[in-house]
């Protein structure tokens, strides 16, 4: 029976997940690095000199790692296998992670499929305490100073006990392997409250089974069908516009739009506006913010609004040329402009749903163009 067919199963669901979650929020995980290896293999010995490898204890519960080497000859494809082992009452075993990705790759903008998730983390971590946040190659005086762990980004859910990482580093290819710098670490839980184990295991077990349910669905958006408006004021300005949709799959539809703009806009405001529609109507939903995005583009601060034009324009820039500031003149596009589903919490409300993107020059009393989309969000399981 799918659980999701009665209103008050879900709720039920959500009424657990959030009571599991109240208990579970007090508790934190730390994590302690105990011993750093640093391993240079035979084939890198010759290009890799004065390599080292240490922690320094901060607090009872904070350790820092310092890594550093210097490199004889520049290294522009970098293979990295990241590992993570899980000891028993003996030893260490494989836990979950075992990914390879082309740093060199990532670093310069290209996918590398699944493994972009843990490189994008582990990156992120180390960025602002090393020199190689840089696309490559890396030569000369390589290091990561005062790297304390990512213990605030662990789910209170990761299994207390102790671990072992490696990351294996390569050339070109497998073949070619470099050295492996290898991390030991303990993570004991910490509770901020005087809470029974019995009791919190209960909520996580709560927490977990709700969040098992949930994790199967997801929502879907679908775009049903896209307008654009030219004003008689925009019409002086804006030509051969064009707004289509194109489906891709059951599930999938793109948006593409086109225009030519006569003159440079410099001084543009976007009003958005998100509508519900009821049994009769659409009524507004939550959504009415204006932003004034030549100076948003520009660096400056646009207030509240801030929040939902970064979400847009994330959304948009890999799709159209709009990706740099204003001015703006000739051609605008968006080209295979793909609806942002996977970002829409499976809690949102079912249903359909209108956004109205107004556009204005100057002030409120300048509308040269409106767009106006209506699309259809519905759950579905994640395997379909």
């Amino acid at each position: 029976m799918n659980i999701f067919t009665s209103r008050s199963n879900f709720g039920l669901i959500l009424v657990l997940a959030g009571c599991g979650l109240l208990i579970v929020a007090d508790h934190k995980n730390m994590l302690r690095i105990c011993k750093i290896e640093c391993v240079v293999g035979d084939l890198a010995r010759p290009y890799i000199a004065n390599e080292s490898c240490s922690i320094k204890a901060l607090s009872r519960y904070r350790t820092a790692i310092n890594v550093e080497g210097y490199l004889l000859k520049p290294f522009d494809d970098i293979l990295v296998n990241m590992r993570i082992f899980k000891k028993n009452s003996v030893t260490y075993l494989p836990y979950m992670v075992n990914v390879t990705t082309n740093v060199c790759k990532f670093l310069s903008g290209g996918s590398v499929g699944a493994a972009g998730f843990y490189t994008r983390f582990m990156i992120g971590w180390i960025n602002k305490y090393s020199n190689i946040n840089h696309s490559c190659p890396y030569s000369g005086y390589t290091w990561a100073k005062n790297l304390e762990p990512f213990a605030d980004k662990i789910p209170v859910f990761a299994p207390t006990g102790d671990y072992r990482l490696e990351l294996h580093f390569y050339e070109s290819s497998l073949n070619n392997w470099l050295g492996v710098i290898r991390g030991y670490v303990s993570m004991p839980c910490l509770s901020e409250m005087d809470i029974s184990k019995n009791t919190f295991g209960f909520a996580i077990f709560l927490t977990t089974c709700a969040l098992f349910v949930i994790a199967d669905y997801r929502n879907s958006l679908r775009i049903c069908k896209i307008e654009c408006k030219v004003t008689p004021l925009g019409r002086q300005r804006i030509v051969n516009e064009t707004c289509t949709i194109k489906a891709l799959s059951r599930y999938r539809t793109a948006i593409n739009i086109h225009a030519f703009l006569l003159e440079p806009f410099q001084d543009v405001l976007i009003n958005m506006q998100i509508f519900k529609k009821n049994s009769v109507t659409y009524l507004p939903y939550l959504v009415n913010v204006t932003v004034d995005i030549c100076k948003f583009l520009g660096g400056e601060s646009v207030g509240a609004a801030g929040f939902y034009t970064r979400f847009m324009i994330g959304w948009v820039n890999k799709y159209s040329n709009i990706n740099h500031s204003c001015p703006y003149l000739g051609d605008l596009w968006f080209k295979n402009l793909e609806p942002f589903a996977d970002k829409i919490p499976v809690f949102a409300p079912i249903g359909d749903y209108r956004l109205d993107l107004r556009f204005y020059q100057s002030s409120l009393k300048n509308l040269l163009v409106t767009v106006r989309g209506y699309g259809t969000i519905k759950l579905k399981p994640y395997m379909e």
